[in-house]
């Protein structure tokens, strides 16, 4: 009786292990990944919730990149990259930044609900499950088709899109900083603020624009469609066509 049990709890624990590995290369990936990820397995439940997590997703990374801002100048990198997670005290600013206000004896009991590999850190993966009251057992039993090699080139492709429109935002934001100042110095930036807003968009964002457009005819052609990408992925197709719509407010109107 003793050997059963014992050998009950070593394959529970090694199920445990392999469940906790499999997370683990889920929370670390992108949080836009993980983003994904989360849709394309729940989208029955969550398809009709998917503006709601882009937004939040927005929310994520603006807090995330306030969170490497406070670090001390000594202990970050020169450079901001994208993180994956947030720690207690930014997690916290997430949660009531969404409709959650939380004493710190309520965080606390909230948090350990969400942070499932017990990090003191919050992955978007981690709070969305959380918060569509949903398990990582559950997460990882649902089966997610493969995504179309031309589905995953257009979502890379608006990946760098992001990344060209934060350069174009980060110097906008220098020049509102600088335009604040008094003299020559401060009507200069001002009037590169005006010219930079009222301008056509950067040859490197054009760029990177017209690349993605391509991406994704490439992708709706393989598929057949005209429109709305179709296939086994609904969270990706929806994520990109979603790319898509936020990269035409930046684009110049027509005269």
């Amino acid at each position: 009786v003793q050997r059963r049990v014992r050998d009950t709890l070593n394959v529970h624990h090694s199920r445990m292990e392999e469940i906790t590995e499999t997370f683990e290369s889920i929370a670390t990936r992108s949080s836009k990944d993980q983003c994904i990820r989360f849709l394309n397995s729940f989208w029955s439940e969550a398809g009709s919730e998917a503006e709601t997590i882009y937004k939040q997703h927005q929310k994520f990374l603006e807090l995330d990149r306030l969170q490497y801002n406070a670090l001390p100048e000594a202990k970050r990198p020169e450079e901001y990259c994208e993180g994956i997670s947030l720690d207690e005290f930014w997690s916290h600013k997430f949660l009531e930044a969404h409709g959650k206000p939380l004493t710190a004896m309520e965080f606390r009991t909230e948090f350990k609900k969400i942070d499932y590999n017990s990090d003191k850190r919050m992955t978007m993966i981690e709070f969305l499950l959380y918060e569509h009251k949903q398990t990582v057992e559950e997460l990882l039993r649902r089966k997610v088709g493969n995504i179309s090699p031309e589905l995953a080139a257009a979502l890379a492709a608006y990946d760098e899109v992001s990344v060209e429109l934060k350069k174009l935002e980060k110097e906008k934001d220098r020049l509102r900083k600088d335009s604040a100042l008094p003299g020559v110095k401060g009507k200069t930036a001002a009037n590169q603020l005006a010219q930079l807003e009222q301008s056509e968009l950067p040859p490197d964002v054009k760029k990177a624009i017209i690349k993605a457009e391509g991406a994704v005819k490439r992708a709706q052609k393989k598929t057949g469609e005209e429109g709305p990408i179709g296939g086994p992925t609904p969270g990706s197709t929806w994520w990109l066509n979603r790319d898509v719509e936020e990269v035409k407010k930046y684009k110049p109107k027509a005269k």
